[in-house]
């Protein structure tokens, strides 16, 4: 229906975003695609995420996991793409194209359970 079109043509506005060679702009591009995530559903969720890693390349994000760690965790970039690359990886294809960097991805993961038991 129309609402179906909407979506797609969301969808369609992010892939193009993402598309776009500066990191500014495709991290503009994944901050508004999140939106497109939250209300997708679950069946289209696994091709909307095929769309998504294929536009942003996995260079990209490999590169944001990375960025700049601070003393006491993972900085907000690295965050964003430990949390963007965790969306992504629900599809079993994506996954194998993160497997070396799990245990960045862990590391992550185990931080937060521990700043969740501080609080």
């Amino acid at each position: 229906g129309e609402a179906e079109m909407e979506k797609h043509g969301e969808l369609e506005a992010c892939l193009t975003q993402l598309r776009k060679p500066s990191d500014e702009d495709k991290l503009v591009g994944l901050l508004i695609v999140s939106k497109h995530l939250n209300k997708a559903k679950k069946e289209s969720l696994v091709d909307s995420l095929q769309h998504i890693y294929n536009a942003v390349g996995r260079k990209f994000l490999m590169r944001l996991i990375h960025t700049g760690d601070k003393k006491d965790g993972i900085g907000s970039y690295a965050s964003i793409g430990i949390n963007i690359v965790s969306t992504l990886a629900i599809n079993p294809d994506i996954l194998p194209n993160f497997l070396p960097a799990l245990s960045r991805l862990m590391s992550f993961l185990h931080s937060q359970s521990g700043e969740e038991k501080r609080e």
